[in-house]
């Protein structure tokens, strides 16, 4: 059964969600679902070089995975960067090949779209939601999750958002739990946790965001534990039109499962939800960010812009924003910020962080206000920073 979740529900009067403590795990129950999630987790292995994508482009919807590793690229924004410049199509890289293999859009779509999100879950290449920009410049989200079959590059329509968000963080857990955290819904922000269990083809809600709804956030995720941090929130009408402002702020989630996890019948009870001192350095508008076991367990961020801007990399008040360079993670065992080198690059508009074999990759993205790029921007973590 499908499990209606209500859009633009009211913010909770707690900064902590406290599930039920009879639904906590067991011991036994919680070292089964160390040992699966563990197996699910380990970094992907990628080849060292990656080719930069065929084209300039930026908000391109990332992840990667598989044995032979690949990573595909889908959608996002064109040279141009209006709305007849955003893009249904993509690429997908090969490792056996060492080279971009252009990807069709799904069939269903009939257009191009921004601020969608995509995983590596359960093998498979997942493609979630994002929006539509018309030529009068009105936006729609879109419902659609789809798969990937990397055998033959056919889109199957998996299910659809019951509360379609794009500009979400899309996190994957236990190799069979897509969580969509917040987003925008057409015309504002959802402060809700969506939960779509794969192998149950099953929708939902396991409790509310707990900060300001935003969107355009990032996060990541090691084990249960996941950070997401900052975004973009309404703060206003003025003269009919709303404002948008950054939100620096971030949040710690752990992660409770009702059952043993690997049986069909568990679920993702409840997350609960700890505010973090602020992080180090400037807020962020579509950072990317991932969970690494990289000097440790830990979820890293890097890039994004400094302030609100629509698409093309102009602000909500007309003058261009920056990229950022900034490079931090957040240190799940000594539960401490820390700041590491800048990036060689700046670089904003950005739909996901890859970890590769030696390192990271941000693929794409704005180098500068209406500036799309195709590079491939790697950076590595040294002990020391």
């Amino acid at each position: 059964m499908l499990v209606q979740p209500s859009a633009l529900s009211p913010q909770p009067s707690l900064a902590v969600v406290c599930p039920n403590p009879y639904r906590l795990m067991t011991m036994r129950r919680f070292i089964a679902f160390l040992a699966v999630a563990l197996s699910a987790g380990a970094p992907a292995q990628s080849p060292p070089s990656i080719a930069s994508l065929p084209q300039a482009r930026a908000n391109v919807a990332v992840a990667a995975g598989g044995s032979p590793w690949q990573l595909v690229a889908m959608y996002g924004l064109g040279a141009g960067t209006d709305h007849a410049a955003t893009a249904s199509d993509g690429w997908r890289w090969d490792s056996r090949s060492g080279r971009w293999r252009s990807l069709p859009a799904p069939a269903q779509i009939g257009s191009g779209r921004l601020a969608a999100s995509a995983l590596w879950l359960d093998d498979r290449f997942w493609l979630i939601g994002g929006y539509t920009v018309a030529a009068d410049g009105s936006e729609r989200s879109t419902p659609e999750v789809y798969s990937l079959d990397t055998g033959s590059d056919r889109w199957l329509l998996h299910t659809q958002m019951r509360t379609p968000v794009d500009d979400s963080v899309a996190l994957a857990f236990a190799d069979r739990w897509m969580l969509l955290i917040s987003g925008w819904y057409d015309t504002g922000n959802v402060d809700l946790v969506q939960i779509y269990d794969t192998r149950l083809n099953r929708w939902s809600v396991s409790s509310q965001w707990p900060g300001p709804a935003v969107f355009g956030h990032a996060g990541g995720i090691v084990d249960d534990q996941l950070v997401v941090c900052d975004g973009v929130a309404v703060v206003g009408v003025v003269d009919g039109k709303r404002q948008f402002a950054l939100r620096k702020g971030c949040w710690h989630g752990q992660i409770v499962v009702e059952g043993e996890p690997e049986a069909d019948s568990s679920s993702v009870a409840a997350i609960t939800w700890t505010a973090l001192p602020e992080h180090p350095c400037p807020g962020t508008y579509r950072a990317a960010a991932v969970g690494t076991r990289r000097l440790g367990a830990r979820v890293l961020f890097a890039g994004g812009g400094t302030r609100a801007y629509n698409f093309d990399g102009i602000g909500y008040d007309g003058d261009p924003v920056q990229p950022s360079a900034c490079v931090f993670s957040y240190d799940l065992t000594q539960r401490r910020w820390q700041r590491h080198a800048d990036l060689d690059e700046a670089r904003m508009d950005l739909r996901g962080l890859i970890e590769t074999e030696d390192g990271f990759a941000l693929v794409g993205g704005l180098s500068a206000p209406k500036q799309p790029t195709g590079e491939i921007l790697r950076f590595r973590l040294a002990q020391g920073d």
